[in-house]
């Protein structure tokens, strides 16, 4: 009976009376009272309090907060606005002291584990994080499954049904996509490969490789993609997607926080199995080459690499961003996936199947494997159709052969 002073307000609170006359809230629906929660007029506060107290619903503990307070008081409390988790995310990545500490406790991680060896550190402590990583995604896969059905089917139709966003340069995102996720141009495979058993299937362990990377990337995205759709975000944010979309999104679901630390806690694990195999290139190196012994290895390497990711952190080269257009950390990141991987795959490529020795490139790939004929498709392609699209790939890295180049040259509208 009483207007309220806030003429939109009063259109808020109409709205909010509307949306309750629907019998199955859906996960929208229930997000627009947790925000209505949020409203600056406590009029439109306590009808959302009111709506919700009416209805039991399956609430995350900030929203039930939320509820308690609108139900109590008329000072409204909010939780973080997306530009305050960008900013605390910003401030955080600006920190030189913060982020030091982080890159000194990773690096001492991964480096206690490559000091004690392939067997009793590498082999071990894989044994260990990467079946807890799948095991983590696998529960996060299923709760997006029961939480959101909805939200899920439409995850999955971006997924697997990508209508117009599919387009020739695509393909090239995706090879290039493929050299990071699957380390190769880097020496990983190279140095893994040489741990091998003489009696080990190389080209049946590859198939696998590439089969069981692509499932579990496939998973993540059916993971991350429904919580975006579930609370109408963008699904091509970048970097910012994971630290500062996803905690928002996090803290406005039940069970929000136990899903925010097995979620970051996932990729942790991700990142230090990366670390991992990186470091142990570095040191394979200096054990086959300079005759160093594995601690002494495993030690100078990681101090090296440590020193030379304190520009990263924010040390140094102050004036960086200014002078180059990118901090330090993205100068590098550009570097390595733009040039050095597509360069070092395609140098590999050339070597092996150009210049190595006819007879010992294939008795190493028949060695142990029942695919023999396989091998002349192999070389086939290693020799022309590999190199060809490797430096297809790293043209359109380097900004020489334009994304809508490609995509007009196949008729694609840009």
């Amino acid at each position: 009976p009483k207007p309220l002073p806030d003429p939109h307000a009063q259109v808020r609170k109409a709205a909010l009376l509307s949306l309750a006359k629907i019998q199955n809230f859906s996960s929208a629906v229930i997000h627009a009272f947790a925000t209505a929660l949020q409203d600056p007029d406590p009029h439109v506060r306590q009808t959302a309090a009111k709506i919700l107290q009416k209805h039991p619903l399956p609430l995350s503990i900030e929203t039930q907060k939320l509820l308690k307070a609108a139900s109590s008081t008329k000072k409204p409390i909010t939780l973080k606005s997306p530009q305050e988790f960008e900013h605390t995310f910003l401030t955080l990545a600006a920190s030189p002291d913060i982020n030091t500490f982080w890159h000194l406790l990773f690096m001492l991680l991964t480096v206690g584990i490559v000091y004690q060896g392939v067997q009793k550190g590498i082999e071990r402590w894989s044994s260990i994080l990467m079946p807890a990583l799948f095991a983590m995604l696998i529960f996060l896969f299923l709760y997006g499954i029961v939480y959101n059905p909805k939200s899920f089917w439409e995850g999955f139709l971006f997924v697997f049904k990508p209508k117009d966003n599919l387009k020739p340069s695509s393909v090239l995102e995706a090879l290039g996509h493929a050299f990071f996720t699957l380390s190769l141009g880097m020496g990983a495979i190279l140095t893994y490969g040489s741990y091998l058993n003489k009696e080990d299937d190389i080209p049946k362990s590859s198939m696998w490789v590439c089969l069981s990377d692509t499932f579990i990337a496939l998973i993540a995205c059916l993971v991350i993609f429904p919580i975006l759709f579930a609370f109408g975000q963008n699904p091509a944010k970048g970097p910012g997607l994971v630290f500062i979309t996803m905690p928002m999104l996090f803290a406005q679901i039940p069970g929000g926080l136990l899903l925010a630390m097995v979620f970051f806690l996932l990729l942790a694990f991700a990142a230090l199995t990366s670390a991992i195999s990186l470091l142990e290139v570095v040191v394979s190196y200096f054990i086959d080459e300079l005759k160093w012994d594995r601690k002494k290895a495993t030690l100078i390497s990681g101090l090296a690499i440590f020193l030379f990711g304190l520009p990263s952190a924010g040390f140094f080269f102050k004036n960086w961003a200014n002078i180059h257009g990118m901090n330090f950390l993205d100068t590098m990141d550009t570097f390595a996936s733009n040039w050095l991987l597509p360069l070092g795959g395609l140098l590999v490529a050339i070597f092996v199947g150009w210049f190595m020795d006819a007879e010992r490139r294939k008795n190493e790939f028949l060695e142990g494997t029942t695919w023999s004929w396989l091998y002349p498709l192999w070389l086939f392609v290693l020799r022309y159709i590999a190199p060809l699209l490797v430096f297809i790939v790293l043209l359109n890295k380097i900004k020489i052969l334009p994304t809508a180049w490609i995509d007009s040259l196949f008729g694609v509208e840009v």
